[in-house]
């Protein structure tokens, strides 16, 4: 295959992403979320199945039947520790 074929076939990343189910969930709205101080419905979707681009969880005691999370929006919405309904620790 010829190097013009080639540049011809490549797909992007983001159309490669979105091809493998990947798409983007980037629901980030400065308006809408810099008003959030914790977790919401919007950075997690229904039952916890879609999450945001921005959001994190950083399990704090790996392994244990109890455990507290470490939440964040990398945006800067919120960074704090909570159980693992979301509720503030």
């Amino acid at each position: 295959m010829s190097d013009e074929n080639r540049k011809n076939t490549e797909l992007h990343e983001i159309d490669l992403e979105a091809a493998a189910g990947g798409a983007t969930q980037n629901r980030y709205d400065p308006q809408r979320c810099g008003k959030y101080t914790r977790m919401e419905y919007e950075c997690v979707g229904l039952f916890e199945m879609c999450w945001c681009d921005h959001f994190r969880r950083v399990d704090l005691l790996p392994g244990r039947l109890v455990s507290y999370f470490n939440y964040i929006c990398t945006m800067g919405c919120y960074d704090y520790r909570g159980d693992r309904f979301g509720e503030p620790a």
